[in-house]
């Protein structure tokens, strides 16, 4: 199911990644929003590829695939919450009620919760890190991320931006910090997920 979600997106949109982030309806390019009860808004900006298709032709399709994978029994909750198109560039906003659904539903890694649990779940941080701040190049040594067993991490596999619900205070390479909450994933070739460490 995931993969064909996955597959079937993007061979309506050509992808578009455009700048800035805000809340969901400021966001302008592909983003996530991290809430504090464990739900999860992912904003997808794209152009469609192709002529033929129409706003609400996608509706369904999305709407479809949403049913389809509730009838699975997989027992997650998603929803389709907003789609626009406007000089043909299309937002959709969709709603997943915990990291385990979205992860299901897309196909790519989204992991969620404090340093010591992530590393009870298997996440090892092997990863170079750095400070947030803008101008730091310093690699950051890992036991100095797991000092800080109860700062979050949002472990994340996809290139995109990531808005948490905190302040970021470590990321791992291939992240940018855009501002105190936000974070662009460019690169997750060092581990194969990005690590986004935040209090």
């Amino acid at each position: 199911m995931k993969r064909i979600w996955s597959i079937l997106l993007m061979a309506v949109f050509i992808s578009g990644i455009l700048s800035g982030c805000g809340r969901t309806a400021d966001a302008d390019t592909n983003t996530i929003f991290i809430e504090k009860k464990g739900v999860i808004e992912e904003v997808t900006v794209g152009e469609f590829s192709e002529s033929n298709y129409d706003l609400e032709e996608f509706k369904s399709f999305v709407e479809e695939n949403i049913k389809s994978y509730e009838d699975s029994g997989a027992g997650g909750k998603v929803s389709l919450e907003k789609a626009t198109e406007i000089n043909e560039i299309v937002k959709l906003v969709m709603s997943y009620d915990s990291c385990k659904t979205y992860t299901d539903f897309v196909g790519s890694t989204l992991y969620v919760g404090t340093v010591v649990q992530a590393m009870a779940d298997g996440y090892d941080f092997e990863a170079t890190f750095h400070e947030a701040a803008e101008d730091s190049e310093d690699a950051v040594d890992k036991k100095e991320i797991l000092g800080h067993d109860a700062y979050n991490v949002a472990v994340v596999s996809a290139l995109l931006d990531v808005h948490v619900d905190g302040t970021i205070v470590y990321v791992s390479d291939g992240v940018t910090v855009k501002n105190k909450n936000t974070a662009t994933v460019e690169d997750t070739t060092e581990s194969g997920c990005a690590y986004i460490v935040y209090k």
